[in-house]
Formats: C-alpha cells, sequence, structure tokens
C-alpha cells in the first residue's frame, strides 16, 4: 500500500495503517501459537525473535510479506509497545515538540499525530494489555542486574581423542543498551556489568537445557 502522508526525514511510524494492523494482527496470532517470542528487559529493553524461518513465515503466512512484516515489528511495534508501558497517557509531548521543530504544517502535524494514536491504541488493545505491563515493570522494577548478553567460541582439544568444546561468556548488567542508541555511544553503558565465563561440552549443554526447560516447565 503506498503512503501519501508526508513524514518528517528519520521519523519510525511511516507505515500505512492498514498494512501495520496487519502486522500487528500476524505477531498476535504468533505468540499465541509460540511461533514469536516478546522479551522485556533482557538482552534489551524489549527484544522480539520470530521463531520461523523465512521460508517457514511465507509457506505459512501470504498475506503480508516477511520483509514487510519484521521491518514494522522491529522498528514500530516494539517502541510503540514500550511508549504504552511507560508513557499510558498518549499525550506524545516528545513527537509534537518534534514536529513543531521541523516547522510542519499544524494540519499535518495533526494528521501525523493521529495516525501514531491510533497505532499505539492498537499496539496496546492486541499486544500491550495489563500483563504485559506488569511483566515489563516485574523486570524494570527490578535491583537485581538483568541479562545482558552471551557469546560463544567453538574449540576442539588436540588429544588423540579430541574433544570439541564450547567457552561460553554469559553477562549481566544493572542497565540494559536501548537497540535504539547510536552504535558510537553503544557499550558506554557497562559500569555494573558482570561477565562469567565456563566451557562445556554436548552433554553440558544438555543438561543445562534439561534444567531450563524443568523451570519453564514449572512456570
Amino acid at each position: 500500500m503506498n503512503n501519501i502522508m508526508q513524514f518528517p526525514e528519520g521519523y519510525r511510524y511511516t507505515s500505512d495503517i492498514e498494512l501495520f494492523k496487519a502486522a500487528v494482527d500476524r505477531a498476535e496470532e504468533m505468540l499465541a501459537k509460540e511461533e514469536l517470542i516478546i522479551v522485556y528487559q533482557f538482552d534489551s529493553t524489549i527484544s522480539v525473535e520470530v521463531l520461523l524461518s523465512q521460508a517457514e513465515y511465507e509457506q505459512n503466512y501470504g498475506e503480508i510479506g516477511w520483509e514487510e512484516f519484521t521491518d514494522i515489528l522491529d522498528n514500530e511495534i516494539i517502541y510503540l509497545l514500550r511508549q504504552n508501558f511507560e508513557e499510558p497517557e498518549e499525550k506524545d509531548k516528545g513527537l509534537r515538540s518534534y514536529l513543531k521543530e521541523k516547522d510542519f504544517p499544524e494540519e499535518q502535524q495533526k494528521k501525523i499525530i493521529d495516525l501514531k494514536l491510533e497505532k499505539r491504541r492498537y499496539v496496546e488493545e492486541c499486544l500491550g494489555g495489563e500483563r504485559e505491563k506488569n511483566r515489563y515493570n516485574l523486570k524494570s522494577r527490578s535491583v537485581l542486574k538483568k541479562f545482558a548478553g552471551i557469546d560463544y567460541e567453538l574449540s576442539r582439544t588436540i588429544d588423540e581423542e579430541d574433544i570439541l568444546y564450547a567457552t561460553i561468556r554469559m553477562s549481566v548488567n544493572t542497565t540494559l543498551e536501548d537497540r535504539n542508541m547510536p552504535k558510537s555511544v553503544r557499550g558506554m553503558f557497562d559500569s555494573g556489568r558482570e561477565d562469567i565465563t565456563f566451557i562445556c561440552d554436548k552433554s553440558d549443554v544438555e543438561y543445562l537445557i534439561k534444567k531450563l526447560e524443568r523451570i519453564k516447565q514449572m512456570l
């Protein structure tokens, strides 16, 4: 769908409203089918992971394309979720000031603000209810450090019976990076960062997965 509305350069929420709603509906459906996960304050402020490959998605969902869906999901939906959790009054003073600074005509400003408000309300209705807000607040208000990342390196011993193993590094931090930050300032918020590094073979990984699956079942 072509969007005839004019937006300031660099403005995020530019998708057509019908296409946007279709993407929200698709995300809601995929969440129910456990084909998509949204996590809060874990690795990033809000993270989303599609559990289907592009081929699997295109085989099951033809109404909205993969690139359109993932673009709206990553660049609009998760940020509207966060704003709804943190600024529920919907006044959006920041957007109003931003448009005034850009010298947009008042009529055009109103159209942009109304479009974003409609998107915010639709995200709230379909994805961001009270339970999701409580999930977000649970993590954001916790005084405990939050999961900040995981990295690994595969290696092999040089013995006769060589063993393939992984060196895994897991990190926690008091402040998670916002993926919307410019790359030039990422990594600066590590004053509370802690790392733990350990090695494990395939059996260790399987053991860890079993432990996590048990926790998942209890939750």
